[in-house]
């Protein structure tokens, strides 16, 4: 990956205030919306970052670590601005439709933190115990769908969350196709749920 301009590298030890901190998040995210995880070097990371290895790692964890620990503001105020959607919005399709906007909202307004998630970070950068973004937007989606189900507005021939995963997983390749191509017309929220809406109506 190209290495962006850090600013001079920190004395090695010296703890970083919390202005320090998110300029150093946010180089490296952008690092790492350049290309695949596997060619980011942590040398790098931490040249872009301004800061020596030692702190990168005090900071940042290992490569592994890495991502969620850079992405974690972005993700949760995803996973808020999605349940802000579900819970503010009245009525199933109403809500469904918050919850894409907030989706499609997302991708534009955090663009380094997009192509990271959508184009550069394999699934399994997330497999671990604890819950993630993408088991928490499932559990919005998945509670939305249920109500949906009971009114009888949703489908009920698949059960909450396997329809929940087809729809964000068709919302998921609308972000990436347009990620992906300069050209290509960003996903609107309204717009999206218009096309995925008759994949869960009853």
């Amino acid at each position: 990956m190209a290495l962006t301009a850090g600013s001079a590298q920190r004395a090695q030890g010296r703890s970083l205030d919390a202005d320090e901190r998110e300029q150093a998040r946010t180089a490296i995210l952008g690092l790492m919306s350049q290309g695949p995880l596997e060619r980011l070097g942590m040398r790098d990371a931490a040249a872009a970052a301004g800061m020596s290895l030692a702190t990168l790692y005090k900071y940042f964890g290992g490569k592994e670590a890495l991502p969620g620990a850079v992405l974690a503001p972005d993700l949760d105020a995803l996973v808020a601005a999605m349940d802000a959607g579900s819970r503010t919005a009245i009525g199933v399709k109403a809500r469904l439709q918050a919850v894409l906007v907030a989706l499609c909202d997302f991708a534009l307004s955090h663009a380094d933190a997009a192509r990271a998630l959508w184009l550069h970070l394999p699934p399994s950068t997330w497999d671990s115990g604890d819950p993630d973004w993408r088991s928490q937007r499932l559990r919005i989606v998945s509670h939305i769908l249920r109500n949906g189900q009971r009114d009888g507005s949703v489908r009920s021939d698949l059960d909450d969350a396997a329809l929940a995963q087809l729809l964000l997983g068709a919302a998921d390749r609308a972000i990436e196709t347009a990620l992906a191509d300069a050209q290509a017309e960003a996903p609107a929220g309204a717009r999206l749920f218009k096309s995925l809406w008759p994949l869960a109506a009853a």
